[in-house]
C-alpha cells in the first residue's frame, strides 16, 4: 500500500479526481464562469508539470463535458471524437513509456493460464511477474526493443490485471460492478451525484493504465465519493454515512502520519555514522515495523546488513519479505550476500536471475564476471565479458563505461 503522495502518478490521479468535485463547488457557489476557467487552467498547468497524460486527458474532457456552452454546441459524437484525438496526441508523448506497459501486459497475457479463478494470492504480483519476465527473456535471447525497455515493475499498470493475478476473477467482477454503478449514477438527475460519479469514473479510468488503487488516499477518495452519493440519495441514513466517512478519513490521516514518522526515522538512520552501529540498527528496526512493505526501505535495510558483514541477516530480510521487495534488487542483495559468504554457486544463481529479469542492466553481468575471475575460471569470465561488450547501452554512465572497460581487459587475458 502507498501511504504517501510523493509519486507523480498518485498526485496526478488525485488532481484529476478532485477536479469534478471542485467544479461542482464552484458551480454551486458562483454562476460566473471565470473561476471555472482559472481553476481549469491551474489544474491543466499542474498536470502538464507532472507530465501525466491521463490527468491532462481527464481534466480536458471533464471541462468540455461540464461546460454547458460547449455541450450545447457539440453533439455527443463530437465529444467522443475530441476524446479520441486528445488521447491519440497524448499517446505520442513518452511513447516508450507506453511500449513498456504494453510489454508488461504482453508478459501477463502469455502467462494468464497460470493464474486460475482465485488468483495467486495477495502481494504475489512482483514475484510472479519477475519469474514470467525472466523466463521470457531466457527463451528469447535475441535483443529487441523490449530487452531495451525492460524493468522490474511493482505494478501491472492496470489494476484489473494486477488484482486479477492476485485475487482472480473476483477482481474483474468488482471493477465491472463499480463501472456500471458509476455510469448509471453519472446519468443521474441530481447534479451533485453527477459530479461525484464523474470523479469515480476518472479514478476507474486511471486504474486501466496506472495503479491508483494501491494508494490509500485514492482509495479513500473513491470510497468517500460513494458514501457522499449515498448521503445525497438516502436522507434517512445520513448520520451513519457521515460518521463512517469521517472515520475513514481520520484512519487515512492517522496512517499517513504513522508512515511519515517511520520514513523520518529511516532517513535519520541513514545519516547515523556506521561506527554507531547500535543506534543505527535500532532506527532501522523501528522503521521496519511500519515500512516492511516498502521496497526502497527493504533494499536499503539489506544493504545496511551487507555493509556490516551481517550476511545472514541480509538473506533473512530478503527471503522473509520476498513479495515486498523489488525482485531485481532482491537478487542482487542475495548474490552479494552469498558471494561474501564464499558460496559462489548460489551467488551465480542470483546474479543470473537478476540479469534475466532486466537484461539491459550491466551490474549483474559485471558481478558475474568478477565472480568468475575470483573462481579463476577465465573461460567463464570471458563469456560474461563478451556479453558485456556486445550489450547495447540504454543510458551511458560510469558503471556502463567501467564495466565495458573491465570486460575488454578480461578478453585480453
Amino acid at each position: 500500500m502507498i501511504y504517501g503522495i510523493e509519486l507523480t502518478t498518485i498526485k496526478a490521479c488525485i488532481l484529476a479526481g478532485l477536479y469534478p468535485l471542485l467544479l461542482f463547488v464552484l458551480c454551486s457557489l458562483n454562476k460566473k464562469n471565470i473561476l471555472k476557467y482559472i481553476v481549469t487552467v491551474l489544474f491543466l498547468s499542474y498536470a502538464f508539470y507532472l507530465e501525466n497524460r491521463t490527468a491532462l486527458f481527464c481534466i480536458m474532457l471533464t471541462f468540455i463535458y461540464f461546460h454547458q456552452g460547449l455541450i450545447n454546441k457539440l453533439r455527443k459524437k463530437w465529444i467522443f471524437i475530441i476524446a479520441i484525438c486528445i488521447s491519440s496526441i497524448l499517446l505520442l508523448v513518452k511513447y516508450n513509456s507506453f511500449l513498456g506497459r504494453v510489454f508488461i501486459w504482453k508478459i501477463i497475457f502469455l502467462n494468464s493460464n497460470k493464474v486460475g479463478l482465485t488468483g495467486l494470492g495477495y502481494g504475489s504480483f512482483k514475484t510472479q511477474y519477475a519469474d514470467w519476465q525472466s523466463a521470457y527473456f531466457a527463451s528469447n535471447p535475441q535483443w529487441s526493443k523490449f530487452h531495451h525497455l525492460a524493468d522490474a515493475p511493482s505494478f501491472a499498470f492496470n489494476e484489473i490485471i494486477h488484482y486479477y493475478i492476485e485475487f482472480g476473477i473476483i477482481a474483474i467482477v468488482i471493477f465491472i460492478f463499480f463501472l456500471i454503478i458509476n455510469r448509471r449514477l453519472f446519468a443521474s438527475q441530481k447534479k451533485a451525484v453527477h459530479y461525484f460519479a464523474c470523479s469515480n469514473l476518472v479514478i476507474l479510468l486511471f486504474s486501466i493504465i496506472s495503479y491508483p488503487f494501491h494508494s490509500i488516499w485514492i482509495i479513500t477518495l473513491f470510497v468517500i465519493n460513494h458514501l457522499l452519493i449515498l448521503f445525497i440519495l438516502y436522507y434517512e441514513i445520513r448520520i451513519p454515512i457521515l460518521l463512517l466517512a469521517i472515520s475513514i478519513m481520520m484512519f487515512t490521516i492517522n496512517m499517513f502520519f504513522k508512515y511519515n514518522s517511520a520514513v523520518s526515522t529511516w532517513h535519520y538512520a541513514q545519516t547515523i555514522p556506521i561506527s554507531s552501529f547500535s543506534d543505527k540498527n535500532q532506527c532501522y528496526q523501528t522503521s521496519y515495523n511500519t515500512l516492511y512493505d516498502n521496497q526502497y526501505f527493504l533494499n536499503d535495510y539489506c544493504n545496511f546488513f551487507l555493509s556490516n558483514n551481517m550476511f545472514d541477516s541480509a538473506i533473512f530480510i530478503a527471503n522473509h519479505n520476498k513479495n515486498n521487495m523489488n525482485q531485481y534488487e532482491r537478487e542482487l542483495v542475495l548474490g552479494n550476500a552469498y558471494f561474501e559468504k564464499n558460496e559462489p554457486l548460489q551467488s551465480i544463481i542470483h546474479f543470473e536471475k537478476a540479469h534475466s529479469i532486466i537484461p539491459n542492466r550491466f551490474i549483474p553481468l559485471n558481478c558475474l564476471m568478477q565472480l568468475a575471475l575470483s573462481m579463476k575460471d577465465i573461460n567463464l569470465a570471458k563469456k560474461y565479458a563478451r556479453q558485456i561488450i556486445m550489450m547495447p547501452v540504454k543510458l551511458n554512465s560510469y558503471i556502463v563505461s567501467n564495466s565495458k572497460q573491465q570486460a575488454a581487459t578480461v578478453l585480453t587475458k
